[in-house]
């Protein structure tokens, strides 16, 4: 089974958004990190600068920095700090074990030791075995000390990083939602000249492939293979031009040969001794110049009817007559077939009197011929709803299983035509579809399991019928 554009699409969209997320984690840990932590660096200047009169006392000191940092991210960092005076007295104790702690040697040695602003100097320690961030005044080096623990940082920065965590799963049903609205936007977007191109392509038949396309493309990626369709179109309307005049100059061609060829047979057959073995062989090649007649007459009414030059004159037909008549022909042509007839009186139909007679004496000729060994015939004629509706149904010994599909190909005839060796070339169907095209109509062929075939023709246009009028006589 083939895969769905629009789920492939939205599988592929998923799988690149998540790269896209992981990617983004990634980089964000690794670079974001470093821009926080830049950040916080700076803010802690910035609250030494603008808190250094408050560094005597570590409340006063705290509430300033608070107020510094507010609505600031990062500002609330400040709960975190730590302001050890140079030296305790009785004012300013020293409040925290690792202001009274040493630095470890390789402390400001390390090259840790750098200045934030002209007036701040960041020194990183470790004091009391943990790693501390020092900021002091470089105006005043033996001044009050601002610290901050760097795993306070650390863990500042993990929570961001945990909240922002917890929003994207929140959302995360709301992104696969709008994850597949963009899919659905695209796909139409770009099916959109597509589906143009597969409703032209659908109408095309080859009686309209001299017709242009009607579809601009709507974006420059799409002139590229529209110009390649309109080529092949172009080169299809060519052979099947050719083929047509091939089928209408050689049947027309061979029309005169064929009568001057009847008219000598004819004339040997009268000429020679009755019942000789001479004149039955040329009884014989009649028959086959009679069937060589009939096959350039449909050729070259199929060949008009490719290019719709087939001529019409609509006049109203009493068909419930013409089927009457064609029935009565059938039982004395046939005499062991059963004929069941269900006309309708006074069917009048507006259509084309000799070609819809040539479609009638074709279905039921076709019916007579291939009938099966229970010999019957089932005609219907019936007036619905403003339309004419012919059915005709025949039993068959053998039905091919493509029959229905293929009955109206040009050509095709059955395995059980071909057996019992029956007269006919496979165009009688062909032909009838083409008249009730004509007409607007539609013929179908339908197989009842293995044992009939039913053919329908529907959708000629009836006279309304008046009460008390008599039927009109077909033309």
């Amino acid at each position: 089974m083939r895969k769905s554009f629009r789920w492939h699409l939205f599988v592929r969209i998923i799988i690149v958004t998540a790269l896209i997320f992981t990617a983004n984690r990634l980089i964000a840990q690794y670079l974001t990190s470093r821009h926080m932590l830049d950040r916080i660096e700076q803010n802690m200047a910035n609250t030494l600068e603008q808190c250094r009169n408050e560094r005597e006392n570590p409340q006063d000191f705290l509430q300033c920095s608070m107020r510094v940092g507010r609505g600031d991210a990062l500002g609330h960092i400040g709960e975190f700090l730590v302001l050890c005076p140079v030296r305790s007295t009785e004012r300013t104790p020293v409040s925290h074990r690792s202001c009274a702690a040493a630095p470890e040697k390789h402390g400001s040695a390390s090259g840790t030791e750098r200045d934030l602003t002209d007036q701040v100097r960041l020194v990183r320690q470790r004091r009391d075995g943990e790693d501390w961030l020092v900021f002091f005044l470089v105006t005043d080096p033996a001044g009050p000390r601002a610290m901050v623990r760097q795993a306070d940082i650390t863990a500042y920065i993990d929570s961001l990083f945990s909240l922002r965590n917890r929003i994207v799963s929140y959302v995360g049903p709301l992104i696969v939602l709008m994850l597949a609205l963009l899919t659905w936007y695209m796909t139409m977007t770009v099916m959109r000249p597509i589906r143009q191109l597969e409703k032209s392509l659908d109408s095309l038949t080859s009686r309209n492939l001299d017709q242009p396309i009607d579809v601009l493309p709507p974006y420059r990626e799409f002139a590229r293979f529209l110009t390649v369709f309109e080529q092949l179109r172009e080169r299809l309307s060519l052979s099947f031009l050719q083929a047509r005049r091939f089928a209408a100059d050689a049947s027309h061609e061979l029309r005169t040969p064929l009568t001057i060829l009847r008219g000598n047979s004819e004339r040997l057959i009268a000429e020679l001794p009755t019942g000789s073995e001479s004149q039955v062989r040329m009884r014989l090649i009649g028959d086959e110049i009679e069937r060589l007649i009939e096959i350039t007459e449909k050729l070259l009414l199929l060949s008009r009817a490719d290019v719709n030059s087939i001529r019409s004159d609509m006049v109203p037909v009493d068909l419930s007559a013409l089927v009457a008549e064609m029935s009565g022909d059938v039982l004395g042509f046939y005499p062991n077939i059963k004929v069941f007839s269900d006309v309708e009186p006074g069917v009048i139909a507006i259509c084309d009197h000799s070609l819809i007679q040539q479609l009638l004496y074709n279905l039921i000729t076709n019916a007579a011929k291939y009938n099966g060994a229970d010999s019957w015939i089932r005609l219907s004629l019936k007036r619905r709803q403003g339309h004419v509706v012919f059915r005709l149904e025949n039993p068959c010994d053998s039905i091919p299983g493509d029959l229905a599909q293929r009955a109206f190909q040009r050509f095709y005839r059955g395995d059980l035509a071909r057996g019992r060796k029956i007269d006919g070339v496979g165009l009688g169907l062909s032909l009838c579809q083409e008249i009730a095209r004509l007409h607007n109509a539609t013929l179908s062929l339908q197989v009842s399991g293995a044992s009939s075939v039913a053919a329908t023709l529907e959708g000629l246009l009836a006279e309304p019928a008046f009460p008390g009028e008599p039927a009109r006589k077909s033309a």
